[in-house]
């Protein structure tokens, strides 16, 4: 579990801005850009609300690549983990637990927590 405050800034420090805004500002993943092989990695979370007031308990719930278009759009569906630069995906998987040490660790209970 992270707080939802502390979050954007765990994911700022490593090159992650938040990901597509959906109706109702909700959002549940932040992104990191590889241009330069058309790809980009997604840190899925359980949702913030852009403008959100209140603090409260996130859980992040996975670490997907997808193909990037014009402007770091994604292009389809998540890629199998083969068919990643291994130096890319050992980078994303650094950031990952970079990101989770900022938090309070694993709790069994996190979809009874989480705001959203």
């Amino acid at each position: 579990m992270i707080d939802s405050f502390k979050l954007p800034s765990a994911t700022a420090k490593l090159g992650y801005a938040r990901g597509e805004v959906g109706d109702g500002g909700g959002f549940s993943e932040y992104v990191k850009r590889f241009d330069g092989v058309g790809l980009r990695a997604l840190v899925e979370f359980s949702g913030s609300y852009v403008g959100a007031n209140e603090s409260f308990p996130c859980a992040l719930v996975g670490l997907s690549f997808q193909r990037t278009a014009g402007h770091g759009r994604r292009l389809g569906k998540p890629l199998p983990l083969i068919e990643l630069p291994p130096v890319l995906l050992s980078e994303a998987w650094g950031d990952l637990h970079a990101i989770a040490a900022a938090g309070s660790g694993f709790d069994p209970d996190w979809e009874k927590k989480r705001y959203v």
